[in-house]
């Protein structure tokens, strides 16, 4: 094992944005070039990074300590791009989600 939880990171900043622009409330269909055919989907990009940061539990790859270090500091990532933006128009709820303080790892349904 390897305490490097780069894909909680990646996924949880990449979730924290995305949400932030389009909205964290809508269907989000993911499709597979390896597995062709296959549609997931989720009901948020939250869930997306979850799955993606506990697929690595699973797989004996980190330990949740590594995945919950990582949603930490890809909140804190997201927040900072977030407050970066200089455009006032970026999305409705970005305003929000950089203001939201991150002092202890969230929790979530069907989590592990």
């Amino acid at each position: 094992m390897t305490p490097d939880p780069v894909h909680s990171v990646i996924s949880e900043a990449g979730a924290t944005v995305l949400s932030a622009y389009y909205g964290n409330d809508g269907q989000v269909q993911v499709t597979s070039d390896v597995l062709p055919g296959t549609v997931r989907q989720f009901n948020s990009y939250q869930a997306i990074a979850t799955e993606a940061g506990l697929s690595r539990i699973f797989a004996g790859v980190h330990t949740r300590l590594d995945h919950e270090a990582g949603l930490t500091l890809g909140r804190n990532v997201a927040r900072l791009v977030l407050r970066s933006v200089d455009s006032g128009d970026f999305g409705a709820n970005a305003k929000a989600a950089a203001a939201t303080p991150s002092s202890a790892p969230s929790r979530f349904v069907g989590g592990y």
